[in-house]
């Protein structure tokens, strides 16, 4: 069956305005590099992932230093077993410095803690986000390689079209069930 004019003309000017609106979508999704994310190397992906991948291991950090003040200080428990131990041989010690006080991280710590956790896990869920859309972004258009007739990319691509201007991307929809 010979190849209909309107759907080969539908694809030509389907694949200038998709050029067009990936390059936007694209941009959209790129933040400023910094100078961080630009000696990284990642330069497949978007910068605001680049950014995402600088960012996460430097907050990282910051939790595993501010997780610290969330328990006791080993030294003084260690201390306080070293001088029972110490009384235990006949050793006199002050009464006071037999009994370890109950441990209670003063609530700033919590909240720091809380912080830098909320900050991380943002962060994750933002970075696989954007890699999520990045790569149905680069396979939107993959309708032009596809081997059937110009009808039929012509509907591959409308569909595509369709359901990214109702605002909702096939990766989404497919995923959603996975995390309610």
């Amino acid at each position: 069956m010979p190849e209909s004019t309107f759907w080969t003309q539908y694809i030509k000017v389907a694949e200038e305005r998709d050029m067009v609106v990936i390059d936007g979508w694209n941009k959209s999704m790129d933040a400023r590099p910094s100078l961080l994310c630009y000696y990284a190397d990642i330069k497949h992906l978007g910068s605001l992932v680049r950014l995402g991948f600088a960012y996460i291991p430097i907050v990282t950090t910051f939790l595993i230093e501010a997780y610290k003040g969330l328990s006791e200080d080993p030294t003084v428990t260690t201390n306080t077993l070293l001088r029972q131990i110490s009384a235990s041989a006949g050793n006199p010690q002050p009464a006071d410095t037999l009994q370890n006080p109950p441990f209670k991280p003063s609530s700033s710590a919590i909240r720091v803690n809380c912080f830098w956790f909320a900050s991380l896990v943002i962060s994750l869920g933002v970075t696989v986000v954007t890699v999520l859309a990045k790569q149905w972004i680069d396979d939107y258009d993959d309708y032009k390689k596809h081997p059937g007739s110009s009808r039929e990319r012509g509907r591959i691509r409308q569909s595509r079209y369709t359901t990214s201007t109702n605002g909702v991307s096939p990766w989404s929809s497919n995923l959603s069930p996975h995390f309610f």
